[in-house]
């Protein structure tokens, strides 16, 4: 009887991997195309969303350089604290005013900045060492030995010296690249998930009890529907995407693109204008700190 059900299983799972290799081939192109048309139009949009974010953050720096000078006006007003603003910023304020800010810094602020600095090229020598020297996941001994005997089973099963054509020299190169990227990530779950989807191209599968060759159908057959299903929700969800109408009407695609550059441009000369602001703002509270300190 289990005999009976193997076999019938086996159609089943032929007819769900034709479905998902029919899916497979509708979801790939579109992908594909989607994300060249999205980046293609980001890299346009794109130069005016950085040119507005660098503006922007520049506001953001005048506007927290005014706060700390009226915070400072307001808890230091005998300005025993020593210099407001680090060196960098010196240097950038004088150039804003056209001065040398050289005899705004005080010595001992300069020894701070030596040492602030050291600390930082000690830092980013250390993450560059870092950087370079990638620790791989570390995992249970247990855990450890379960992966590598994995690994190593599943190297075996799909050596490409053991392939019989071309053809299956491809598939077992394909398949070698997914066990050695989970390998590398020492991630059990996926070598887990290839062996038992795999388990029945071992060379002594066909000697197993019948009822262990169902249970791997069975399971196979439930990997395969959700495998299935996911294909059909990302492609309803392509099809149903905004850009899906833009990909096939370039003309709508250019009107759409030029309408938000202009917004974006629009938003961009606002911005500017309140940089302008920013920037007058902060001379002022710049000023009035510098006449209030030379009081005190």
């Amino acid at each position: 009887m289990d005999e009976v059900e193997y076999a019938r299983l086996l159609v089943e799972l032929d007819v769900r991997r034709a479905r998902l290799a029919d899916l497979e081939a509708e979801v790939a192109p579109l992908e594909d195309a989607f994300a060249r048309f999205e980046h293609a139009s980001s890299f346009r949009v794109g130069v005016v969303q950085r040119a507005l974010h660098d503006v922007e953050e520049e506001i953001a720096r005048f506007e927290g350089r005014i706060a700390r000078i009226h915070a400072r006006m307001v808890a230091d007003p005998a300005c025993v604290l020593g210099d407001l603003f680090s060196r960098d910023e010196l240097h950038e304020i004088g150039r804003l005013f056209h001065v040398d800010p050289g005899a705004w810094h005080d010595a001992e602020q300069n020894r701070f900045e030596r040492d602030r600095e050291q600390w930082e090229a000690h830092h980013r020598e250390r993450t560059r060492h870092e950087r370079f020297e990638p620790q791989r996941p570390t995992l249970a001994t247990d855990v450890e030995r379960e992966a590598r005997q994995c690994y190593y089973a599943l190297a075996r099963r799909f050596h490409p010296d053991l392939a019989r054509d071309d053809e299956d020299r491809r598939r077992r190169q394909a398949m070698m690249l997914r066990v050695n990227a989970a390998w590398h990530a020492r991630d059990l779950a996926v070598l887990r998930a290839i062996a038992d989807a795999t388990d029945h191209e071992h060379p002594d599968w066909h000697t197993r009890p019948a009822a262990s060759r169902l249970a791997w159908a069975r399971r196979e057959r439930s990997r395969l529907d959700g495998a299935i299903t996911g294909l059909m929700e990302r492609l309803a969800a392509l099809r149903g995407s905004a850009t899906l109408p833009l990909w096939m009407n370039p003309s709508l695609a250019e009107t759409v693109l030029l309408r938000r550059i202009a917004h974006l441009t629009s938003e961009l000369e606002r911005a500017r204008e309140r940089l302008d602001a920013a920037k007058e703002a902060f001379r002022q509270a710049l000023a009035t700190f510098a006449v209030d300190r030379d009081v005190a």
